[in-house]
């Protein structure tokens, strides 16, 4: 059934009696911001609402963020504007597209728009949002605000295991010593690569050019330890030197089995 603007100014005001909404102010917008969303029909459904992803129902299309219906009395025009004043009192009027774009006015032929309400409330799709529109009446809609919730409580989780882990990694030496190799590395190759920048300005010669070679490939061989996972037993520098010579003795020793064996 379709309702016209004034019988939606009066659902308005029965359903709202008692509350902060009750004023001839607030039933005019609320009666506009229905005919922009569901053109007074109480049956009106979106199925495709918010790019598929859930369906919104009655005269102010009503959603629980899902398929599911907000309420088994939905297309009650009364039950439908109770929906909406906890809506409202969650989200704010910026819950409603035809609001924010302005829409809604078109609707509101002869009302004054500086006698009307103008708070937007808070931003939509806040978990303070999602939490504050339980309607207690309504078991799915008090299960859709808890798994929003819990949603919302597992983001907040994992990002505080994330920033522990990262925490964690800097506890290890051997990761402090890859650090100080990225530091130490970068700057050798900052350096090496400006000293080989000046080997054709003045006297300097190839001194200057060897000293440029050499700190670049010191740097670099930083540079490589910094990026490789070293073993938790290289806590220091002498750690680091072991680990080192290790590997060259290990490349050696396969370099002159391989000969051997050739």
């Amino acid at each position: 059934m379709a309702y016209s603007f004034a019988q939606l100014v009066t659902i308005w005001q029965e359903a709202a009696a008692g509350t902060k909404y009750a004023s001839k102010a607030w039933a005019e917008l609320m009666a506009a911001i229905a005919m922009a969303e569901s053109s007074g029909n109480a049956d009106a459904v979106n199925a495709t609402d918010n790019g598929g992803r859930q369906s919104s129902f009655g005269l102010w299309q009503i959603s629980t963020g899902t398929h599911t219906p907000p309420s088994p009395s939905w297309a009650d025009p009364v039950v439908n504007a109770h929906l909406a004043i906890g809506k409202l009192n969650s989200q704010g009027l910026g819950a409603w597209g035809t609001y924010t774009s302005g829409a809604y006015r078109k609707f509101l032929s002869g009302v004054s728009a500086a006698s009307l309400p103008q708070t937007a409330g808070t931003p939509t799709g806040t978990m303070q949002a999602e939490t504050a529109s339980l309607d207690l009446a309504n078991p799915l809609s008090v299960a859709g605000s808890l798994t929003s919730a819990a949603k919302s409580l597992g983001d907040i989780v994992g990002f505080a295991n994330t920033l522990l882990n990262d925490i964690e990694w800097l506890f290890v030496p051997s990761h402090w010593v890859r650090i100080i190799a990225f530091g130490f590395g970068a700057g050798a190759v900052a350096a090496g690569t400006w000293a080989m920048m000046q080997t054709g300005k003045g006297q300097r010669g190839d001194i200057v050019l060897a000293m440029g070679i050499g700190l670049v490939s010191f740097g670099g061989v930083l540079l490589f330890i910094a990026f490789h996972n070293l073993p938790t037993d290289v806590k220091d520098l002498g750690g680091l030197l072991k680990w080192v010579a290790a590997g060259v003795q290990g490349g050696a020793q396969d370099q002159a089995a391989a000969q051997a064996a050739g």
